[in-house]
């Protein structure tokens, strides 16, 4: 992303020149309220930010843009991870609470033969949701209606809801480079 941070401006700092990342910046209300300017796209679990701008921008200069017109802040966090990552993440996250190491705290985030790995219940009739201690406490709870929402689930369904998002019409590309420019003067 060399080019986004090219136009922030820089500040010393300690006796040396850094570039100010502090500063925010938006696409235009132009930009932003045009139902014609984004369109729909399902990161695959290969795909790089910096590899949808070049294919859909052809450069990657333009990955910066990719982000911001996604609403991704933070690469690490907000971008979906591989199936790979992700269970090196759920270990890392899970290890603790399921008391287990390695690949067994998988195997703990999807058994459903125990109910510590549960996050929520979901109503089947009604879609609605309710705690373990909720459900399993009230006097009407029917096993049979509610399914059981384990931490591993939950946790993919977290990251797949991040594959589904919307890119910047490539048309309006070189004006959002021109608006940065300027926004960052």
């Amino acid at each position: 992303m060399p080019e986004y941070f090219k136009y922030f401006p820089t500040v010393k700092h300690n006796g040396v020149v850094l570039q100010d990342i502090t500063r925010r910046v938006k696409l235009t209300n132009s930009i932003l309220n045009n139902p014609y300017a984004y369109l729909p796209y399902t990161i695959n679990d290969s795909d790089k930010p910096e590899d949808i701008a070049y294919h859909y921008y052809g450069s990657v200069k333009y990955t910066w843009l990719v982000y911001l017109s996604t609403g991704v802040i933070d690469p690490y966090v907000d971008w979906p991870m591989t199936a790979r990552n992700f269970d090196k993440y759920f270990i890392k996250k899970y290890e603790e609470k399921s008391g287990t190491t390695g690949e067994d705290v998988i195997v703990w985030g999807q058994n459903p033969s125990i109910t510590d790995n549960i996050v929520y219940y979901e109503n089947r009739t009604t879609g609605l949701n309710a705690s373990p201690d909720t459900a399993t406490a009230s006097p009407t709870f029917d096993a049979a209606e509610w399914l059981p929402v384990r931490y591993y689930d939950w946790e993919i369904g977290l990251n797949e809801d991040k594959r589904n998002i919307t890119l910047l019409d490539k048309q309006f590309a070189a004006q959002a480079d021109s608006e940065l420019k300027e926004l960052l003067k």
